[in-house]
């Protein structure tokens, strides 16, 4: 496999427990690790839709996840 580029991301998609879902798209296909700082890890292939090349990846292991959420330039939630 060639080596992708990241086009977007990586974006927070799904928060449950200690588990963060994440998603991105490369430019090619590829296999994407995602590493949080207290060593929690996640690895997943991209899957292709359209020519796009998409990942999601599972972190598990995560010790305290910070949500925060923008709405609006003057609305936001912090989720601890």
């Amino acid at each position: 496999m060639r080596a992708g580029r990241l086009l977007i991301g990586p974006l927070l998609r799904r928060v449950v427990g200690t588990r963060a879902t994440v998603w991105v798209e490369t430019s090619a296909p590829a296999v994407v690790t995602v590493r949080a700082a207290n060593g929690a890890s996640g690895t997943a292939p991209t899957f292709s839709a359209y020519n796009h090349h998409y990942a999601l990846v599972v972190v598990e292991g995560l010790k305290h996840v910070i949500v925060l959420m923008i709405c609006s330039p003057n609305l936001y939630f912090l989720i601890s």
